[in-house]
């Protein structure tokens, strides 16, 4: 026994109605997808760009603090210096007071 299935226009135009819908929901889906994706990189961008420009004042401010570092630490050095006369200095004194006192003898 074989049987004939029959189909009307309607069912087909309302079938390919349906399909068309499920399309057009799914391309949507699609461009939103695609937008929140490029916001998301949008921020990546923006959020990279801030760590970047605060990378590079952190790195400034470290290297200002350094150069004061090391400025201050010559300036002891120098002062330290300066208050203790160095040893060919204090060689010099020496040499001149024994010179002095023992040439007038």
């Amino acid at each position: 026994m074989s049987g004939i299935v029959w189909k009307s226009n309607h069912d087909r135009l309302k079938r390919e109605q349906e399909e068309q819908q499920q399309f057009q929901q799914y391309m949507q889906k699609m461009a939103q997808l695609e937008v929140d994706h490029r916001e998301k990189l949008a921020q990546e961008a923006a959020e990279k760009a801030r760590k970047d420009q605060q990378r590079k004042v952190e790195n400034e401010e470290a290297r200002r603090e350094s150069e004061r570092f090391d400025h201050e630490m010559r300036m002891k050095e120098y002062d330290r210096s300066n208050e203790y006369p160095s040893s060919s200095e204090e060689e010099e004194v020496l040499r001149h007071i024994f010179d002095q006192k023992y040439s007038s003898n």
